[in-house]
């Protein structure tokens, strides 16, 4: 598929919603290696056309795949990236006060960060005057336990 949302996209669409919250953007599921099922080579067998949109080569069923399949996709080398990459992103947004429903909400976030060894790559919070900040990831555990 080519709707590919980064954490950008999201915060700014929480700051353009307008509405006091907060909101917190994690990153699941490491990608250290190209052997991860989530990828597949770039390179695809000889004859196969670019992709008009993105330039990467694939054909019909071959397009918009999201696991790797050896019988359906050629081999792929195993590389080791210099930087880890996340499957997906997850979100949660609390508009308002916190109430009992929100709190269970963002302990279920801080669950499944740790099942999916994920990791907080942007959150705003209000400051002590109310007005929305993007803050730096590093402080984003620590603003959704204070959130608790």
């Amino acid at each position: 598929h080519n709707a590919h949302v980064s954490s950008s996209h999201l915060v700014d669409a929480f700051l353009a919603a307008g509405r006091r919250g907060s909101f917190f953007v994690s990153a699941h599921n490491p990608i250290e290696t190209s052997d991860h099922a989530r990828l597949q080579p770039i390179v695809a067998p000889a004859g196969i056309a670019r992709h008009a949109t993105h330039g990467l080569l694939c054909s019909g069923a071959m397009c918009d795949q999201h696991h790797y399949s050896a019988s359906l996709h050629p081999p792929k080398a195993r590389v080791a990236f210099g930087s880890t990459f996340y499957e997906y992103l997850g979100a949660i947004a609390v508009f308002g006060d916190a109430t009992d429903e929100a709190a269970l909400l963002l302990e279920a976030h801080q669950r499944n960060l740790a099942k999916r060894h994920g990791v907080h790559v942007a959150c705003v919070t209000p400051d002590r005057n109310g007005a929305l900040v993007r803050r730096p990831p590093a402080t984003c555990a620590s603003l959704l336990a204070a959130a608790l």
